[in-house]
């Protein structure tokens, strides 16, 4: 019985437009090549159209010379030796097959594959929107908000908007967050096979989303239905489909490299290790910058993480998280959702801190993009905690549009999309 103007779905159709709007408007005006690994996944793209099955090997990293390129903002660029940039190789497909088809279409056009990319993020706005309505029915300004914060996060849509296989691994983990949520509530037993089959879809893309697999079983132990059958029909689309890709990376690369990780790691020789840091800076140097560095490329640090943004930025952004905790605290006791979803939603959030933490124990890859599983839980988070506030300051005023001011702060991050842009990225890379 929810009044008429809050079941509209009008918001999440404009944000859904402004959110493609920005996201083309990244996509044309980042200049190429000036995103994280953005030349490795382009040929990947470039040797499935040309008819080759990409293989890792020697030749495709060479340290200096992409430093090189770094160093010039990809100002003169060799075409021959340019396309030996392929340390990407070892990859899952599926994104890449997906992005074939565009890049035949358009003769190899870079922009119209990030624009690709971009479509696809549709998906993540969309789910995250799907898991706040899902949690909260009955306050759709939460999922507005989330939304917001999904489509207009700066370090996220950066990342969107570029050619990069995390776009579909990053929708896959939001497409089983609306399942498992869904199957939490309503124990519809026909909801697993669909999350096996997301599983199975995310060991094609790439292996970050791998946690999925925990996540799915941590929805059935939650429910508490039928436990081995239910993990039994979770567990076998997934493995049919995974273990198609592990045998195929077994006869590449040899038996045990199932996910062609020992023939990547042999091949990036040079990639900075995280001993070497520490035996560089020290322990607490290392800790220091891991923490910094960490947040700011968590929120927008562009490019190859050369281009940090302004440090008022930063600031404000860090008060709002303050501000988010303090006024959670005030909303947690205000809203009543099952005990099973929030355990889903710290569980998605620890995994993948504890990926994160794992991946840097060997190279010093501190760039929170490879946490961005967890920005739909931390989002919900965010959003409740200023929601928390917009009760206590207007809480007594009757309007049904009221809650909907929950969702501005969030909203309004596309405007800080805007001016990062044009007054930071373009200018600097």
């Amino acid at each position: 019985n929810e009044p008429q103007l809050m079941v509209s779905h009008i918001p999440i159709r404009i944000l859904t437009l402004v959110y493609l709007i920005i996201g083309v408007l990244f996509a044309f005006y980042t200049p190429l090549w000036q995103t994280p690994d953005e030349p490795a996944h382009y040929h990947y793209i470039a040797q499935l159209a040309s008819g080759k099955i990409p293989k890792i090997e020697a030749g495709d990293w060479d340290s200096a010379y992409l430093d090189g390129l770094k160093g010039e903002k990809f100002a003169n660029i060799d075409t021959e030796a340019f396309a030996t940039i392929q340390y990407e190789d070892h990859q899952p497909p599926l994104y890449y097959l997906l992005a074939t088809p565009v890049y035949g279409l358009t003769n190899g056009n870079p922009h119209a594959i990030r624009v690709f990319s971009v479509l696809l993020g549709t998906i993540i706005v969309w789910c995250a929107y799907g898991v706040g309505r899902l949690i909260f029915p009955q306050s759709p300004h939460i999922a507005l908000g989330l939304a917001g914060f999904i489509a207009f996060q700066p370090q996220h849509l950066h990342i969107i908007a570029s050619i990069n296989n995390d776009v579909l691994a990053w929708g896959w983990v939001s497409i089983m967050l609306v399942l498992s949520v869904s199957y939490i509530k309503t124990g519809n037993s026909r909801l697993i096979l669909f999350m096996g089959f997301v599983m199975g879809l995310a060991f094609f893309t790439k292996a970050t989303a791998y946690f999925l697999l925990a996540i799915g079983l941590l929805a059935i132990f939650i429910r508490r239905e039928k436990l081995f059958s239910s993990a039994i029909r979770f567990l076998s689309p997934a493995l049919v489909l995974g273990i198609i890709w592990w045998v195929w990376n077994i006869i590449v690369y040899g038996f045990p490299d199932f996910l062609g990780l020992r023939a990547h790691d042999a091949v990036v020789v040079g990639q900075l290790r995280t001993a070497e840091r520490i035996e560089a800076i020290g322990l607490g140097g290392y800790i220091s910058e891991f923490i910094q560095t960490t947040y700011n490329s968590f929120w927008g640090q562009f490019g190859w993480m050369a281009v940090p943004m302004p440090n008022w930025i930063y600031l404000m952004i860090l008060a709002g998280i303050i501000m988010a905790i303090l006024g959670w605290i005030w909303h947690v006791r205000e809203e009543k959702v099952a005990q099973g979803i929030w355990i889903l939603l710290i569980g998605t959030t620890i995994l993948s801190v504890i990926a994160y933490l794992y991946y840097n124990s060997e190279f010093v890859q501190y760039q929170g993009r490879y946490m961005f599983p967890l920005l739909i839980p931390v989002g919900l988070f965010l959003v409740l905690g200023i929601d928390g506030w917009r009760k206590i300051i207007f809480g007594k005023i009757q309007n049904q549009l009221a809650p909907y001011l929950t969702a501005i702060p969030f909203l309004s991050l596309a405007l800080l999309d805007i001016y990062l842009l044009w007054r930071v990225i373009v200018p600097n890379l």
